[in-house]
């Protein structure tokens, strides 16, 4: 997991990695296989800033009929609503690439902590998926 920071962006960038530190591309290509991964966590902005969106992308290359989704959800740890943000491959055959979820504005934005779950599920039917990490992007308005 690599934090950085753009603009008025933090971006929590997720990578999968062999122990020497190499790129790890995880592929379901079995009919019926199926590849899930979900992450929770809690993120909460600092320095009186709001979370005032999300947005997930992934990087994903599939064949038809494989699929590849990554969704994104963001919800107040002291409840409220559920803000989300999904990629999917459309049902068609698509090369290795990042592809971005939409941005999702969290209503009025919030200082709160933030309970937040990625998800990414490649199945292989009879073609073939592969991933080979994910980025999270989270929008502030610095106040």
């Amino acid at each position: 997991m690599t934090p950085l920071f753009m603009g008025n962006q933090d971006i929590l960038a997720f990578a999968y990695v062999n122990p020497d530190g190499t790129p790890l591309t995880v592929a379901v290509n079995s009919p019926g296989q199926e590849f899930v991964l979900d992450l929770t966590y809690q993120a909460e902005a600092i320095n009186s800033s709001s979370l005032t969106a999300v947005q997930i992308a992934s990087m994903f290359g599939n064949s038809s009929p494989g699929t590849a989704s990554a969704t994104l959800y963001a919800q107040p740890t002291s409840g409220g609503t559920i803000s989300s943000s999904s990629v999917f491959d459309g049902g068609i055959s698509n090369p290795q690439a990042i592809y971005d979820g939409p941005t999702t504005a969290i209503n009025g934005g919030n200082a709160d902590p933030f309970n937040i779950q990625d998800s990414v599920t490649l199945e292989a039917e009879s073609g073939s998926s592969s991933d080979s990490g994910f980025i999270n992007f989270f929008s502030e308005l610095l106040l």
